[in-house]
C-alpha cells in the first residue's frame, strides 16, 4: 500500500476531486483523492484528501476504511516544514489473521520536519475503538513522537496522556 499511496500522491491534478485507485499488494483497491480547494496543484490550507481501502488485502490481512484530512495549514520554510489538519476516521477495519479491529471518529494533528528531528503530534479527539468485540472510548489524549537525529542516526522518544473508558 506505502509505493501505490507515493504513486497516487504523485499523480494528482490540481483542482482535482475524482480519486486515483491503485490495486493493494494481494486484492481490492486504494483510492486517494485531493480536493484541492485553490488549485494551486500542491497541498495548502483547507484542501481535502481522501483515502479509501476497499478490500485492501495483503498476506495475512484485509483493510476497509475511509478517512477524510483537512489540512488546516501548511508552512515550508528552509529550515522547516509543518502540516497540520484533523483526521476523521470515517470507517475504518483492519483484519489481521483472527483479530479484527474497528476505528471511528478523529483526531487533530502537527507533522514537523527539521534537519535535526522529525516530530508527530496527535491531540484531543474522540475515538470509538472496538477490538475483537470489546469497546472502547479514547478520549482528551495527546501523544507526541520525536525521531532526533545523534551524529550516528537517530533516536526516538514517545510521550503521551491517554483517558480510556470501556463502553
Amino acid at each position: 500500500s506505502t509505493i501505490a499511496l507515493e504513486a497516487l500522491t504523485a499523480r494528482l491534478a490540481a483542482g482535482g476531486t475524482a480519486p486515483r485507485i491503485a490495486p493493494c499488494e494481494s486484492g481490492g483497491t486504494l483510492a486517494l483523492g485531493l480536493d484541492d480547494l485553490d488549485g494551486s496543484g500542491a497541498l495548502s490550507a483547507n484542501d481535502v484528501v481522501t483515502v479509501t481501502y476497499d478490500a485492501c488485502t495483503h498476506p495475512g490481512g484485509r483493510l476497509d476504511g475511509a478517512l477524510r484530512i483537512r489540512v488546516a495549514a501548511v508552512t515550508d520554510a528552509a529550515t522547516e516544514q509543518v502540516r497540520r489538519g484533523s483526521l476523521e476516521i470515517i470507517r475504518f477495519t483492519q483484519v489481521d489473521g483472527a483479530d479484527t479491529l474497528m476505528l471511528r471518529g478523529g483526531i487533530g494533528f502537527a507533522f514537523t520536519s527539521t534537519l535535526a528531528a522529525d516530530r508527530l503530534e496527535i491531540e484531543s479527539g474522540e475515538l470509538a475503538a472496538t477490538q475483537d468485540g470489546v469497546s472502547e472510548a479514547l478520549s482528551d489524549f495527546a501523544w507526541r513522537f520525536t525521531l532526533q537525529q545523534n551524529g550516528s542516526g537517530y533516536d526516538n522518544s514517545t510521550t503521551g496522556t491517554l483517558r480510556s473508558e470501556s463502553l
